[in-house]
């Protein structure tokens, strides 16, 4: 058996901070409404760094706390569907500025907001033993948020979090990815026909649109599938995790996840009361911190499960 393991985790929320009384000045809404339907206090909004430029303040904060050089880096992996632009990639961006070339891997992946978590099991298919990956979630979602709905303008924040991952013989780590057809166009971002009526060419993207019911269920359903799956393959039970990463996105969602799994929430993690939902960034965003704040220790089982529009859901099991 081999797998990868996580030599060092980084992120980046430098933004300003948009607490839900500042929203409550530009939008009808309030403080006690936003927090009792999300659980959501603030969000990190980028005012002048792009989604490569958190991706790399994160990555460089993952190498200094793995303490290896970035020439051992041989594939670097982003998941966003918030990149800078279209071509060059965002993941090419990025190993540019860490000053990367020649045998190294760079793509990016748009999973929405389960893009971390697919991503990372692209990194454990392609990596061979002892090589070293850059794994990434990083959106700046406020660039295609409706700062006039306040249906979606309050669950939404920006930010970054990378891991340096490592392929190893021996070591525990299994991952689910499944897709199911959002018929009912409950959360999406949409784009602008590429030929207007004049004959130009936009590529503009249109704001985030969500009915929140339809994502709620969808969200509950399948994050509660995944994790007991990915348990079950691993011949474990859901008593043995000793602690759940979730996707970032309601506090209401995870804390029926979390019900429906028999688990305490002593062991679930969660940061969306600081940040919101910040997609793909949100689970390494809250790995990097719960790593920093010493929560997570040797031999400790860790469950990583996110869903995203599309509808995606990704679930990633790790011994730590």
């Amino acid at each position: 058996m081999s797998g990868i393991r996580i030599l060092g985790c980084g992120h980046s929320t430098s933004g300003h901070k948009v607490t839900n009384e500042d929203l409550s000045k530009f939008v009808d809404t309030t403080d006690e409404w936003i927090r009792t339907r999300t659980g959501i206090r603030a969000r990190s909004v980028s005012m002048d760094k792009n989604t490569s430029e958190l991706a790399l303040e994160a990555s460089k904060m993952a190498l200094h706390q793995a303490d290896i050089e970035k020439d051992k880096i041989s594939l670097v992996i982003i998941a966003t569907a918030t990149a800078d632009q279209i071509t060059p990639s965002c993941s090419c961006m990025v190993a540019q500025q860490l000053d990367l070339s020649g045998d190294v891997l760079v793509l990016d992946v748009n999973g929405a907001c389960s893009g971390f978590l697919y991503a990372l099991q692209i990194a454990d298919k392609m990596l061979q033993e002892k090589e070293v990956g850059l794994v990434i979630g990083a959106e700046v979602l406020s660039k295609i948020v409706n700062w006039s709905d306040r249906t979606t303008c309050v669950l939404f924040g920006d930010g970054a979090g990378a891991c340096l991952v490592q392929k190893e013989e021996g070591r525990s780590m299994a991952g689910l990815a499944s897709y199911y057809p959002d018929t009912k166009k409950a959360l999406y971002a949409q784009s602008v026909p590429l030929m207007t009526e004049d004959g130009i060419t936009d590529y503009h993207v249109g704001p985030l649109h969500m009915t929140g019911s339809e994502v709620f269920r969808f969200a509950v359903k399948t994050m509660t599938k995944a994790v007991k799956d990915l348990m079950e393959q691993q011949n474990l039970s859901l008593e043995q995790i000793d602690w759940l990463i979730p996707h970032q996105a309601n506090e209401r969602i995870i804390d029926r996840v979390a019900k429906n799994l028999g688990l305490e929430q002593e062991k679930i993690y969660k940061n969306l009361q600081n940040y919101g939902n910040t997609s793909a960034a949100s689970i390494p965003i809250a790995l990097s911190e719960a790593c920093q704040q010493g929560l997570i220790r040797t031999d400790m089982n860790i469950v990583m499960v996110a869903f995203g529009a599309g509808f995606t859901c990704g679930a990633v099991f790790m011994k730590w």
